[in-house]
């Protein structure tokens, strides 16, 4: 539970799962990835940033598959 509470209090709004996501990893219906690490201890240029929430986005569509 507490790898889904990091899931929804990403930085980044486009990093956060829908509800409909994170009411699925709660059920236990799909396997859940480790969240990306909090921009502010990354210290990484904006592209990779978005890079990161784009990843996050298509993992969070592949849920809702």
């Amino acid at each position: 539970m507490s790898v889904v509470a990091l899931w929804c209090v990403q930085d980044s709004s486009r990093a956060r799962p829908p509800m409909s996501a994170v009411v699925k990893m709660l059920e236990g219906g799909v396997e859940i990835i480790p969240p990306p690490k909090p921009t502010h201890l990354l210290f990484s240029s904006l592209g990779d940033k978005c890079s990161q929430a784009t990843k996050c986005w298509h993992w969070f569509k592949s849920l809702l598959e």
